[in-house]
């Protein structure tokens, strides 16, 4: 059983339950833990930590608590808000974790993932334009960050915003910074410009994307347009090598 003391210096406690809730033993993290937690405030770090626990273990009210016991005793952490903004949103308390996702992004302008997940939590709440606005935040604030191009892209498309995301497309792929999603990138493209009726144009970027990660998803959509093309044994010959 792992366990440790009371007096055991929190650096050493922290290091180790980390090791041990890594191991997956959720409950041999809190047994470090427990004997260091005083009955009111603590350490931001010992709160994460804890919070953290419960999260692996699905208590997601207790891990919810501890958050906000950590960032009232550090404010400043944007990590310790988007921890509380994760808990709350298994709580489904969607406007209370979008507001702990946008202090992450205050206090961190550059925090992807606390855009993504603030946009995404906004979206399913049907909040499509507040969830576009973070969006466009991102990439303001991250230019060229593949993800983002590809979750604002997705937004776009399923709004019908179809020429917004054949822009936001285009802007992703002439950026190297998106180099390692490129294939994604061109993916989604022939889609929104199959969408438009492009179909030429759709070919060519499905045909790029299949280059730099050959799918069958994407070959699948190529036949199709070269059926519609009428290039009926170019089509045959894809659709045999699927």
């Amino acid at each position: 059983m792992v366990t440790t003391e009371a007096n055991t210096p929190l650096p050493q406690a922290l290091a180790l339950a980390d090791q041990v809730l890594r191991a997956g033993d959720s409950a041999g993290a809190e047994r470090v833990l427990a004997p260091l937690l005083p009955p009111d405030g603590g350490d931001p770090r010992l709160l994460h930590m804890l919070g953290l626990v419960k999260m692996h273990q699905q208590d997601h009210a207790q891990a919810a608590g501890f958050f906000a016991r950590a960032r009232a005793a550090d404010p400043r952490a944007a990590v310790l808000a988007f921890s509380h903004g994760t808990a709350l949103r298994w709580l489904e308390q969607p406007t209370q974790a979008v507001e702990a996702f946008g202090e992450a992004i205050r206090l961190r302008p550059d925090y992807a993932e606390a855009y993504f997940e603030a946009g995404t939590t906004l979206q399913q709440m049907g909040k499509l334009d507040e969830a576009e606005r973070i969006f466009r935040a991102w990439l303001k604030a991250i230019p060229g960050d593949p993800r983002g191009v590809l979750t604002l892209a997705d937004l776009l498309l399923a709004a019908g915003k179809l020429a917004e995301a054949e822009t936001v497309l285009r802007a992703g792929i002439s950026d190297p910074r998106g180099a390692p999603l490129h294939a994604r990138i061109h993916q989604q493209l022939g889609l929104c410009l199959r969408r438009q009726n492009k179909n030429e144009e759709a070919l060519a970027a499905l045909t790029r994307s299949a280059a730099l990660d050959p799918v069958p998803f994407t070959d699948a959509i190529r036949a199709e347009i070269l059926q519609d093309l009428q290039r009926y044994d170019e089509a045959l010959v894809l659709s045999r090598d699927m």
